[in-house]
């Protein structure tokens, strides 16, 4: 057996001396033989029974019924939750300790006090594995001191709680119920963790998966945060703290937040292991989505907020648990926008315009150039064909040259009519930013593109198909960027099965 060591002074006036007649008289009561069974005086002081609640009292008291003709009782204090709540019905049992017999009635505790139990007898507490009160004195190298029935004793660090220590200090002062680990001489080891695994074990026979309940946080996580349930220790994943997107835990709840969970599932971790429990606060709350028809409508336009940002677009909350997504091509009319960082920010506020709701499969399709008027409608009477533009060049491709009639409006000189008008020096005359006069050709308004020439020059069949090699290229990345944000909807696996998909089709 490993040696625990501890210095301990001989002797501290802070804690209670015990006589000699005290110790003697308290384990007289634990060895006491009972002389008449009917009258309850079998049970012994000391002795751990299993009750049944047989009634609960508006008052403090708790009646419970031992055997057939035996009643008990005990007080509603002693069977309150970490948390602070009476979880008890009739019907119920408990296991308790006799404490102490009156008139005909007995008398249960959850532990033996320090008003019971004297210094002298704290190895019958280790023999029996009572539980005994004790008071946390302070800190030391690995865990804390602790006064238990006069005594000073060790509770590692470990066994203080079923959660993990983050901060020692918040202890001390407190008293708790212990069991007696270990003895050694004047050394005395004590645990809580183990009398709480104890409590744990009787709270989990009642728990099922969906009982919802109230919980205390007690640590969080980068993946959640771990919450005590009347004794137990559940998970509670990022993914169920709220029906929106949440970044960190730390926005929605801090430790010591009482919060109300649904028990989503129990799984067994082995014979001696304990059970893995997860739950859910999104789940214990109402449906925001249910909100929806009474508070969003097609063709509205709302304020809300980015929460997420993706390589296809921006989701924007409209209200708690609401969101819905911008993709890329509904960001502008004029600016070519590559990535919604081009435009947006997390936690910006925008006006948005709701274009489509399926409450079926929970999304919002928005957009923000909605809100303005199309650039493209006024193209028609402004460029009319055979009408002549200085125009300064946007970008020179393979194709020809793209040129800015206006914010948001390009037109494609082909490169055969760059050629027929320049020779082999178009590349230095039609370069940005160069300028250029140029004639409307086409106003292709279906396909949003405009065709032009040098004014110097009439359309040819070349051109033409400089056009249409233009229009090919243009309608691909328009494809492929719908195709990308299909695919980050339904995630890894949707973008490969649609891949998949299109190869068949190929």
């Amino acid at each position: 057996m490993k040696k625990y060591e501890f210095e301990w002074e001989d002797d501290d006036s802070s804690f209670e001396s015990n006589t000699d007649e005290e110790s003697t008289e308290f384990k007289e009561l634990l060895k006491a033989t009972p002389k008449n069974k009917d009258e309850g005086t079998h049970y012994r002081t000391g002795e751990k029974v299993r009750a049944m609640i047989v009634h609960v009292s508006d008052g403090n008291d708790v009646m419970l019924e031992l055997g057939v003709k035996d009643s008990a009782v005990i007080s509603k204090q002693e069977l309150l939750s970490p948390d602070g709540e009476f979880h008890y019905k009739v019907g119920d049992s408990i296991e308790a300790f006799v404490v102490a017999k009156r008139d005909g009635e007995i008398l249960l505790s959850n532990s033996l006090s320090h008003k019971v139990m004297k210094e002298s007898a704290i190895e019958d507490a280790y023999n029996s594995k009572i539980p005994v009160k004790g008071k946390v004195i302070s800190t030391n190298k690995g865990g804390f001191e602790i006064s238990v029935l006069g005594r000073k004793a060790f509770c590692p660090i470990s066994q203080i709680d079923l959660a993990r220590v983050t901060n020692p200090d918040e202890y001390i002062g407190k008293e708790f119920d212990f069991l007696v680990q270990r003895i050694q001489g004047r050394d005395v080891v004590v645990s809580r963790t183990a009398l709480l695994k104890r409590h744990a074990q009787d709270r989990l026979a009642q728990l099922k998966e969906g009982d919802e309940l109230d919980g205390v946080v007690r640590e969080l996580r980068s993946f959640g945060a771990m919450v005590d349930i009347g004794g137990i220790i559940g998970m509670l994943h990022i993914s169920e703290l709220s029906y929106g997107h949440v970044n960190d835990v730390s926005e929605i709840l801090k430790n010591g937040d009482l919060v109300r969970v649904k028990v989503l599932k129990i799984e067994a971790q082995g014979p001696q292991a304990f059970p893995r429990i997860s739950l859910s606060r999104k789940q214990a709350q109402s449906d925001p989505w249910m909100e929806v028809p009474d508070k969003i409508e097609i063709g509205g336009s709302y304020r809300g907020r980015v929460v997420r940002l993706t390589n296809f677009g921006a989701f924007i909350e409209l209200f708690p648990g609401v969101d819905g997504l911008v993709h890329l091509s509904e960001m502008s009319w004029i600016k070519r926008i590559h990535s919604p960082a081009d435009l947006l920010s997390l936690g910006d506020n925008v006006d948005v315009r709701v274009l489509e709701i399926d409450m079926e499969k929970r999304r919002l399709s928005l957009s923000i150039k909605s809100l303005d008027a199309d650039p493209w409608q006024s193209v028609l009477t402004e460029f009319k064909e055979g009408s002549e533009h200085e125009v300064q060049v946007h970008s020179l491709k393979g194709f020809g040259a793209l040129v800015e009639l206006k914010e948001g409006i390009l037109g494609l000189v082909p490169r055969s009519s760059l050629l027929k008008a320049f020779g082999e020096a178009y590349r230095r005359k039609a370069s940005p930013p160069q300028k250029l006069q140029v004639k409307i050709v086409r106003v292709d308004k279906t396909n949003r593109k405009i065709l032009l020439s040098p004014a110097q020059l009439d359309q040819d069949d070349e051109a033409q198909k400089d056009y249409e090699e233009f229009l090919k290229l243009s309608a691909h990345k328009t494809e492929s960027r719908q195709s990308q944000g299909d695919a980050g909807r339904l995630g890894s696996f949707g973008r490969l099965l649609a891949d998949s998909l299109k190869k068949k089709q190929s």
